[in-house]
């Protein structure tokens, strides 16, 4: 479902308007409880509801408006804009209202109109989660060695965006270094997230500045269904192992395009191309929220965790399906959580790693690239991570510990609690209208 206005107005006779709206929409209502209507026509961008006219009301007065948005992180990212322009705003998350749980804020305009921001979580008389899911942390998004503001801290877009570069540019240093770069601190060794993703066999021939700078979480190449003279794009290249390894598979008849943001990252992912001897590679510097390609002219989109790092995932998706021609496919690495966890424990979670902030439950990820207009959406984990992963985070940086204790955590408690939740997944789907061709 897309963003939807919210209407919510209060009514005479409830029977009455029931039949108007019906007639109106030609549908029935999703909601029809005593006292309350809902109305969610797919032809129409709105979603209505009425109640009962109540003392002091007035017939057809309006009660508040608003705006459905597509995920927890949009309901994040305006209520960022919003105080970050001065608005004074109420921020409810995880509340059960109208018949479901919610995550929203209002705002009031000058002549008292209240508007509420707000994404549906589930259907309380459909769903009985174990805890509300809470609106999507955007951690500090680094793409490596963890945060420096506090854990769970909503940032804006720009703000991710500079930090994301930052810890980039960083990590290019250390690759150049001859240290690796990776997620989790700076203890030398690789994470659970990043160790053993590729075979000795797939790197051979390829510069170890490409191996170091790798800060993926799995091995999308592997699993993409490359063919001979097709054209690929690595949404966040980095150092360009990726991309070197897609060059290979399309052959010289192809070509594999890296895109990245960080000058300093960009800049290593050349020398890369150039000690690998590499032809039918280019890398562009640009954001994955606005690809610098035309329509229709990529075969195959290939990222390896970097997407759950953008604060604007949605426009993520519209773009990659933009530039890809009908027919090809997303082929992503990235790393998911499976279910609900309570956000006290969610938070903590992503201080393990700047890797995992803005990590989308399976499901919305799914649904995400459902309303992007993606078809034969699979996502299938590649890697679990356990209780003595995480532990490996919390020895590493101490800093994760004390702020558990600030919260009041049991670092036990938490750990059992993420216990396999977290995974990195192989992530495809395919733009539709008109087979590849062989």
């Amino acid at each position: 479902m897309s963003a939807k206005v919210h209407i919510h107005l209060h009514v005479s006779d409830l029977a009455k308007s029931r039949d108007f709206y019906r007639t109106f929409f030609g549908v029935v209502p999703v909601k029809d409880r005593p006292g309350y209507l809902k109305f969610l026509p797919e032809w129409a961008p709105v979603n209505l509801a009425l109640s009962a006219g109540r003392p002091g009301s007035g017939e057809g007065a309006i009660d508040h408006l608003g705006i459905q948005v597509v995920s927890p992180e949009a309901v994040l990212a305006q209520l960022t804009r919003v105080k970050a322009a001065g608005l004074p705003v109420r921020e409810e998350m995880g509340v059960d209202c109208c018949h479901a749980n919610q995550d929203k804020f209002w705002v009031t305009d000058p002549d008292g109109v209240e508007w509420e921001v707000y994404h549906l979580n589930y259907d309380l008389e459909d769903d009985a989660p174990v805890a509300p899911r809470m609106a999507l942390s955007l951690a500090p998004a680094s793409a490596c060695c963890g945060s420096e503001a506090a854990p769970g801290t909503a940032m804006s877009g720009p703000e991710i965006r500079q930090r994301v570069t930052e810890k980039y540019g960083q990590a290019a240093s250390r690759a150049r270094s001859g240290a690796v770069a990776d997620c989790g601190g700076s203890s030398g060794a690789r994470s659970p997230i990043t160790a053993d993703l590729y075979a000795v066999d797939e790197t051979a021939g390829l510069p170890g500045e490409a191996l170091r700078a790798s800060l993926g979480c799995g091995n999308p190449v592997a699993l993409a269904d490359l063919r001979p003279g097709e054209v690929v794009l690595d949404l966040g290249s980095g150092g360009g192992i990726d991309v070197l390894l897609s060059a290979r598979r399309v052959g010289p008849t192809g070509r594999a395009y890296g895109l990245d943001m960080t000058d300093e990252m960009l800049a290593l992912a050349r020398e890369n191309q150039a000690k690998a001897g590499v032809q039918n590679v280019e890398f562009l510097k640009g954001e994955i929220e606005q690809v610098p390609l035309p329509d229709a002219s990529v075969d195959v989109i290939v990222s390896n965790c970097v997407i759950n790092l953008s604060a604007d995932k949605p426009r993520v998706f519209a773009e990659a399906f933009r530039v890809l021609r009908p027919g090809g496919h997303l082929a992503i690495s990235d790393v998911v959580v499976a279910g609900e966890l309570p956000e006290p424990v969610r938070r903590s979670a992503e201080a393990w790693t700047g890797c995992l902030a803005g990590v989308l439950e399976e499901r919305d990820y799914a649904t995400l690239l459902g309303r992007a207009g993606f078809q034969a959406i699979e996502i299938r984990p590649t890697r679990l991570y356990t209780a003595a992963d995480a532990r490996r985070f919390f020895e590493v940086d101490g800093s994760l510990a004390t702020e558990l204790e600030r919260q009041g955590l049991s670092l036990e408690d938490v750990l059992a609690a993420l216990d396999g939740k977290y995974r990195s997944a192989f992530i495809r789907a395919v733009k539709p209208t008109g087979p590849r061709t062989a």
